[in-house]
């Protein structure tokens, strides 16, 4: 996984280590045994086909002209790693929004622009280098 955010943050996980990288505060936090957590974020992200499966999914609101927003809670007798969360699609069914209120009530919003599915990514963008002068913040 990696995301870079316009104001220079950066998340990048190879699924065992996330690193959180923040420019603003020269620190970047290295979280290990992340592959756990990242489960639920990847089975939406990548079995958006097999929702019904894994959620019990509520349409919130559904415009061909605007787009349809869906609610997910994970389903019976399974580990909720969340309290919250909802998918934005567009009016082709593309993945727009993502919004996740987690345990702590934090709410993180991502928003996918010029999103390409497929393709080939190679191993070492999900590789993080320390900048120089940061601090590493271990969670050990």
């Amino acid at each position: 996984m990696r995301w870079d955010f316009d104001d220079g943050r950066r998340y990048v996980s190879d699924g065992k280590t996330l690193w959180i990288y923040n420019p603003a505060e020269k620190q970047v936090l290295k979280l290990r045994n992340f592959g756990e957590q990242a489960a639920t974020a990847n089975a939406v992200l990548e079995s958006m086909h097999r929702l019904k499966e894994l959620f019990d999914v509520q349409v919130v609101s559904s415009d061909p002209k605007v787009g349809h927003t869906l609610s997910l809670t994970a389903k019976a007798g399974e580990e909720q790693q969340f309290k919250q969360l909802y998918l934005d699609l567009t009016p082709s069914l593309d993945l727009a929004k993502v919004r996740l209120t987690d345990a702590f009530d934090a709410v993180t919003t991502l928003t996918f622009t010029e999103l390409t599915l497929g393709g080939t990514v190679q191993p070492d963008v999900f590789t993080f280098v320390v900048p120089d002068g940061v601090e590493v913040i271990d969670s050990g």
